[in-house]
């Protein structure tokens, strides 16, 4: 999760970028932590869950240039880009002609990320920037992590993976994405088996 919160007080804005996981999985957090050298792991009152999170501005930046160089490829991509802009402007504001110049610039991009986000198009550029969706083993491998699920079917007796998202735009062409690259990898007559629903799908 990509968060800039306005300190309203001290007319600061914060930077924070936080992984949620199942505390099962502390060592996963824990280990990212010490190979990027960077942020802080924590779990948080009576929640079974653990947080990796980065708040310093220096670190920030670190943040910024891996997901520059390994860019994202659902909807967060477009919070990406909202967070890394801000952070740029938030950190050259001294070289803006006035204080409202630069947080009303911060304001105005923060009104419309995350659950203000209203255009889920990945399709369109952004900021001049072109999103190419990019689906590579190691890619998919996190994804399904975070947000796949293998079942079984009783109603019909099958194995069952799954990916779900919400329904957006910018979801819908990541999974039709995903869809080529496994019928691609699919045996010989096993293509159509990969099938993308919307609602509850049987």
């Amino acid at each position: 999760m990509l968060l800039v919160k306005k300190n309203k007080k001290e007319s600061s804005y914060i930077f924070n970028f936080v992984i949620e996981l199942h505390i099962d999985d502390t060592f996963v957090l824990e280990s990212l932590c010490q190979t990027l050298g960077i942020g802080s792991v924590y779990s948080r009152g009576k929640r079974n869950s653990v947080f990796f999170s980065v708040a310093k501005l220096s670190e920030i930046a670190v943040i910024i240039a891996i997901f520059s160089k390994y860019n994202l490829n659902s909807t967060k991509y477009l919070d990406f880009l909202d967070f890394s802009l801000s952070y740029f402007i938030y950190t050259k504001r001294a070289l803006s002609a006035s204080t409202i110049e630069w947080t009303s610039k911060l304001d105005s991009i923060l009104l419309n990320m995350n659950k203000g986000r209203t255009c889920f198009d990945l399709s369109k550029p952004v900021y001049g920037v072109v999103h190419t969706i990019q689906i590579t083993d190691n890619w998919l491998l996190g994804f399904v992590e975070g947000d796949g699920s293998f079942h079984y079917r009783s109603s019909n007796k099958i194995l069952v993976f799954d990916i779900c998202q919400k329904a957006t735009g910018g979801e819908l062409l990541l999974l039709e994405s995903i869809r080529t690259f496994l019928e691609n990898l699919a045996p010989a007559g096993l293509e159509d088996s990969v099938k993308i629903y919307t609602g509850r799908g049987e």
